[in-house]
């Protein structure tokens, strides 16, 4: 700011008459007459996040209605926010609830919808990061329609799932052990209907080129009751226990759980997943072993696997689970429930005890 003072200068001539001489001086306030501008140019890098894969892809059909979404990204999330995820309804555009869990590295996202997607039913998923907006459009398949014939058309039918396609995730690293010893089918049968709730039984089963897949002869099977089936065809059920056997060798596993999706016409369960824990001290056997914790201890520490308590104390189990399980059925084969006990020869040879 410049103040100008003004400054009156009182002069005489000779004859007396006073000459005044006004003049003007500035005086500085300590500022410029122009006032810094700071540079508010933004130097931080350009925004790079972009999306480097989705499942399912763009224009997807088929996809099951149960099923995640996920989003990979490229680029720097450093100092940005996180990309906006979003789920819309086709038919009309309304936003479907869904959560969102991102990985570590902020460099994914998985979407679960709160609700099931419904079937046959078409769906966009939008992302926006940096500006830019991707729609990933698809469309659900038939899985979650309700069964055709009703739930009683799945009376005294069988399906057959082979352990040895499923996707084991864990034990987290031992797919190849589990692959190793789990390679007898599992034969899963609706023994009983009542509206929408279903008795399934388990049977261990056995492959031959004259039938086909059949029931394994002198092992016992398990119950499990009261299975609900009024989701959409879809089903979880939990037997308290069951064994796979390899080469005379029970392998216990509790609390096996199946979930999944019946086909509308019965013919597949699709989109099955397992669970349960897996008993390991007989393992040690198949190595030749009379070392019950040797899985737990030696193979673990090996592999880098973990070991759990088993319902009887024992720190010898693992955790079980695999996905991306389907199940065909084999038409004309109808289980047989059998006790557990019920061939004490064959049980002697697979628990070792004289009859």
């Amino acid at each position: 700011m410049t103040v100008m003072l003004a400054l009156s200068l009182v002069a005489c001539t000779d004859d007396g008459t006073e000459l005044v001489d006004s003049g003007s001086t500035a005086a500085d306030s300590g500022t410029s007459d122009t006032q810094d501008t700071q540079d508010t140019q933004d130097t931080s890098p350009p925004c790079t996040i972009a999306v480097s894969g989705t499942e399912p892809a763009a224009d997807a059909a088929e996809v099951f209605w149960r099923d995640p979404l996920q989003v990979w990204f490229d680029g720097s999330f450093l100092d940005r926010s996180l990309p906006g995820v979003s789920l819309t309804l086709d038919v009309d555009g309304s936003a479907v609830a869904a959560a969102q869990d991102w990985d570590e590295g902020v460099d994914s996202v998985v979407v679960t919808p709160s609700q099931p997607l419904m079937p046959e039913t078409a769906y966009t998923l939008t992302v926006d990061a940096c500006g830019v907006t991707s729609a990933v459009p698809f469309t659900t398949s038939v899985y979650g329609t309700p069964l055709t014939d009703g739930s009683e058309s799945l009376r005294d039918r069988t399906w057959v799932l082979q352990t040895g396609n499923v996707d084991w995730t864990e034990p987290d690293g031992a797919a190849e052990l589990l692959n190793a010893f789990f390679t007898d089918p599992l034969l899963i049968g609706v023994q009983d209907v009542r509206g929408d709730t279903i008795d399934l039984l388990v049977a261990m089963g056995v492959f031959t080129d004259l039938a086909g897949f059949e029931q394994l002869p002198g092992l016992g099977t398990w119950d499990v009751f009261d299975v609900d089936l009024s989701q959409g065809a879809w089903f979880s059920a939990v037997a308290e226990a069951i064994t796979f056997t390899y080469d005379t060798v029970p392998i216990d596993v509790h609390d096996f759980a199946l979930q999944g999706t019946f086909a509308p016409d019965g013919s597949v369960i699709a989109g099955a997943s397992i669970q349960g824990l897996v008993d390991t001290r007989n393992i040690a056997l198949l190595f030749g072993l009379d070392q019950p914790d040797f899985i737990c201890t030696t193979y673990a520490r090996d592999y880098n696997l973990e070991c759990t308590d088993c319902p009887d104390g024992e720190f010898l189990c693992m955790d079980l689970a695999g996905e991306h399980i389907s199940l065909d059925e084999q038409p004309g084969l109808t289980l047989e429930r059998l006790p557990q006990d019920q061939d004490t020869d064959t049980q002697s040879a697979l628990t070792g005890e004289c009859p």
